[in-house]
């Protein structure tokens, strides 16, 4: 949720103009600065008020309908701590062959955060499509009530997905 208010409300390098300009009539924040005061709104939006726009889906449902597939699930997380190993996995999963590790780390370094960003990760840039490139942003953006929202509307999916054991990350989160 955290990326997609920066991708849908903040102009950047590769998002059209046109999906910002759309998404900033529907909402019509005081401040789209306040990513924290207006995080539990935005939820709310991306699961039902625009649920089926711009991605024609909503997180639970996109979850849903790939989790029990034999689909090959990537997570950020994991390509963070190990992208070779990850995506290695991954391609061994949908073709059966092993990949030549060394080759694939020259493309995991060519499109790392810090090459393709041009800065290191945790420095943020809005107007950047890629932000900031770290892990567990999502905690400066969000408040007790988007944790509440975000836990009625997609809770079953995001521990569905093994990002949480129980819903107990909500009543864990700081006021």
């Amino acid at each position: 949720m955290a990326s997609a208010y920066f991708y849908m409300l903040f102009p950047n390098d590769r998002v059209p103009r046109k999906v910002t300009e759309r998404t900033r009539r529907k909402l019509r924040f005081a401040d789209y600065d306040d990513v924290k005061g207006n995080m539990s709104a935005f939820v709310q939006f991306m699961f039902k008020d625009d649920a089926h726009g711009e991605f024609r889906f909503n997180w639970s449902e996109f979850v849903f309908s790939w989790i029990d597939r034999e689909a090959a699930v990537l997570k950020y997380e994991d390509m963070l701590r190990d992208a070779v190993g990850t995506v290695a996995e991954a391609i061994l999963h949908v073709t059966g062959q092993e990949v030549d590790r060394n080759r694939l780390a020259v493309q995991v370094d060519r499109f790392s955060f810090e090459k393709v960003a041009n800065r290191k990760p945790g420095r943020e840039d809005r107007s950047s499509f890629a932000r900031k490139g770290i892990v567990g942003d999502w905690r400066n953006t969000f408040s007790k009530d988007a944790c509440q929202v975000f836990d009625r509307l997609g809770g079953d999916a995001l521990i569905r997905a093994g990002y949480e054991a129980n819903n107990d990350w909500v009543e864990e989160f700081p006021e």
